[in-house]
């Protein structure tokens, strides 16, 4: 009860602080400032949270983060009102509200039910986090600067410390909550540019559930298919699905989810997959936020103050989707470029204020953490410092590619040359989209002649976005990373498709109908996922490598240990995930330390000491595994239990033990 209360009081600070904050920064709409006011709030305080963490330690970073972002509130209104009872007058609208809550505990269920995308990865880091490594390293491997956008990661940590929650629960209550307030912020767009509550609801449904129309495949002659199939190089989880196309559609997808049901692969998104599947990736619902609240404020700056805050929020945005931003620098380096072309005058005022705003968001980005901060110090360490002990986990780099292809994540890279590869494209990408495009011309044209330079900016890095079917990325993070760039390429179609119901609602009935076919199709792939998403959230789960056991054994030590302690586990994600520190056992996510490997088959206590190890995590499978050779060299006098835990009704069992007594003389 005193956990809880104390995750109250530390929401109402910054949620409090970024009404205020908003009020007085931008000139929103009544209806539009408290629920955009909570997503400033929780922004400013998660950007403010990275930077303090650096400096104090945690959790006492996370309410110092807080009690700024309330405090800047308050002296801001004091400033501009210098009236105690303005800040009473909060224009609270319950069906909002009522909104965000059903929406986002929808999500939260959901997510409580699965341990998909990367939470071999999410819950790890987060966790890391959470005990106060900020910015954070390598799970795996301490010596690796983790240069990842993990701003959802360090919400959910702030989240789980404070309110003192397991950390599984913590990422599926920020993701749910987080998504569902960036669906409503983008709700609240299109409300106000349709002058229409109920395309602003569709278009939050459309938000959630629009994604690739892969399914459409199925109605698709046999033959047809089957050529397909010689054409299509299945990769990643969906490798071992070929080569018989027919059959891979009708599969469930090859993916360790904890779910009840088996998702059918039919229905998946290789391209332009559904929010109610990506939202429980480890980018969450933050860069949607930052999203939402730049549409609703990028016209409507309260002077000097609203330039300060979109600074502060494009360096968010930069943690949080480092690709959203580059984009956006490159929209406005082409946006100036075309009007320089157009005009041939000096671009006005209204443009240059926004490169005056993405300089400064620049200069922080650098090193505030996060993808980009990574690539900078790397270039810096290599150049000045190229004997420097810690590196970066992220690297990389993008080579040239013919013929040019989009990447599927699931069916490799798609040939723009190639007529078959076309046709799986447009499925595969949700080519219905391609009605919005004209849509999307014009208003962007529009956008261009009144000023509205944010939404230009969207465009033109997604138009020029399609340069990128000539490159292809090779690094850490698989050729798959560069999907979310190209992802910009759908976006441009949505933008207008969003809009098609305002203008259909002026034209006949034939249109009108055709316009929601068209709009239910492009989310009828996303409404069956959720369909079997819903049929695991009555049965909550941990992950798939972490059960009851590991629950209590986290209760009892999590971040207790030393915080330089090594744990040797031979699940090499799990210990992190439970103590909150560090191990030493792979180079990347996918691909482990042969000397690790060594190790883990003949697990002897001196030699696992000797590489620097301090305890050894083990479970009773693990324990049967190594046989009794294996057992006799743990059951070493040498080796303490540090502590155990037992299954009630089966031989199950933790074990904490400690090694550092295992020294050879």
């Amino acid at each position: 009860m005193q956990e809880a209360f104390a995750l109250f009081v530390w929401t109402c600070l910054w949620a409090l602080g970024g009404v205020w904050l908003l009020r007085d920064a931008f000139n929103l709409r009544r209806d539009e400032q408290v629920l955009a006011g909570v997503g400033l709030g929780l922004v400013l305080e998660n950007w403010l949270a990275n930077l303090l963490g650096r400096f104090v330690s945690v959790p006492f970073a996370f309410w110092l983060a807080a009690g700024l972002v309330f405090l800047s509130g308050l002296a801001t209104g004091l400033i501009a009102r210098r009236d105690w009872r303005a800040f009473l007058e909060i224009p609270i609208r319950p069906l909002q509200v009522l909104a965000l809550a059903l929406l986002g505990y929808m999500l939260f269920a959901v997510g409580r039910g699965l341990a998909i995308l990367d939470d071999y990865q999410n819950l790890p880091m987060t966790s890391i986090l959470a005990a106060g490594d900020i910015p954070p390293h390598f799970a795996l491997d301490p010596k690796l600067s983790f240069n990842y956008h993990y701003a959802t990661l360090l919400f959910s940590a702030q989240v789980m410390r404070v309110g003192n929650v397991f950390v599984w629960t913590a990422l599926d209550l920020v993701r749910g909550f987080g998504t569902a307030l960036a669906l409503i912020l983008s709700g609240l767009f299109v409300r106000r540019f349709t002058r229409s509550s109920f395309l602003g609801f569709v278009a939050v449904m459309f938000g959630l559930f629009s994604g690739g129309l892969r399914w459409g495949m199925l109605l698709l002659p046999e033959n047809l298919l089957e050529q397909l199939g010689r054409q299509i190089t299945f990769i990643g989880s969906s490798a071992g699905l070929g080569p018989n196309f027919i059959d891979a559609l009708l599969s469930p997808f090859p993916i360790e989810s904890g779910a009840t049901w088996n998702f059918p692969f039919a229905y998946m998104g290789g391209m332009d997959t559904a929010a109610v599947w990506t939202f429980q990736s480890g980018a969450g619902g933050l860069g949607g936020i930052i999203t939402g609240l730049l549409l609703l404020s990028y016209h409507h700056w309260r002077g000097w103050l609203g330039g300060l805050v979109t600074v502060l929020l494009l360096s968010a945005l930069a943690l949080s989707n480092e690709v959203g931003f580059v984009g956006l620098c490159a929209g406005l380096v082409l946006v100036a470029l075309a009007y320089l072309i157009r005009y041939r005058r000096m671009i006005p005022g209204s443009l240059r204020k926004w490169f005056v705003v993405a300089f400064f968001a620049g200069l922080v980005t650098l090193v505030q953490g996060g993808v980009i901060s990574g690539v900078f110090l790397d270039a810096i360490n290599n150049l000045f410092f190229p004997v420097a002990t810690e590196q970066s986990y992220f690297g990389g780099s993008l080579h040239l590619r013919w013929p040019p292809a989009l990447l599927s994540t699931h069916l490799g890279y798609l040939e723009l040359t190639n007529p078959y590869h076309l046709l799986v494209l447009f499925f595969e990408s949700n080519g219905l989209l391609l009605v919005g495009l004209p849509i999307a011309f014009v208003l962007a044209f529009k956008a261009f002649r009144s000023g509205h330079w944010y939404l230009v900016f969207g465009f033109a890095w997604s138009l020029a976005s399609i340069l990128l079917a000539f490159a292809q990325y090779a690094g850490p993070a698989g050729p798959t990373a560069l999907t979310r760039a190209q992802g910009s390429l759908t976006s441009l179609g949505a933008l207008g498709f969003t809009y098609l119901p305002f203008v259909a609602a002026r034209r006949k009935d034939w249109v009108k109908v055709v316009v929601a076919c068209l709009v239910l199709l492009s989310m009828f792939g996303g409404m069956v996922l959720f369909g079997f998403e819903l049929l695991s959230a009555p049965k909550p789960i941990y992950s798939t490598f972490i059960d009851v056991l590991d629950a209590q054994m986290m209760q009892r030590h999590w971040n207790s240990l030393e915080t330089d302690a090594l744990i040797f586990d031979p699940i090499s994600y799990r210990a992190p995930t439970v103590f909150g520190r560090f191990t030493n056992s792979n180079i990347t996510w996918y691909r482990s330390k042969p000397e690790w490997e060594k190790l883990t088959e003949t697990p002897d206590p001196y030699a696992i000491r000797s590489a620097g190890f301090d305890y050894i995590y083990l479970d009773q499978k693990y324990w049967d595994q190594i046989g009794a050779k294996g057992r006799k060299l743990i059951e070493d006098t040498c080796v303490k239990v540090f502590d155990e835990v037992r299954a009630k009704r089966t031989d199950e069992f933790r074990r904490l033990l400690d090694i550092r007594n295992c020294q050879r003389e």
